[in-house]
């Protein structure tokens, strides 16, 4: 159940706080996503998605994301995202 003190803060304040959890704990993002709506629209904008941490994800999880996902990533300017496409682009011309 997510802390309804989180829900009674301002929506730009609720996705602060998303993009710094976002940053390290991905799984955690998850759980979220799926127990309340409100957050999940939070989720869903462009800078929580340029907040991932995409080097940290664990190989477990890494290997179950939808290509959608880095796909989103990338598009919102994702640091991690950028960087993961030139290494796989720089691995293909090798």
């Amino acid at each position: 159940m997510v802390d309804s003190r989180l829900l009674s803060l301002p929506d730009a304040l609720q996705e602060k706080v998303l993009q710094h959890v976002a940053a390290g704990f991905i799984s955690d993002l998850a759980a979220v996503k799926l127990t309340c709506k409100q957050l999940k629209e939070v989720l869903e904008r462009p800078s929580v998605y340029g907040a991932f941490d995409l080097l940290n994800i664990p190989f477990s999880l890494l290997a179950r994301t939808p290509a959608t996902f880095y796909s989103e990533c990338y598009r919102h300017d994702n640091t991690y995202a950028i960087y993961l496409k030139f290494l796989f682009h720089a691995y293909q011309i090798m």
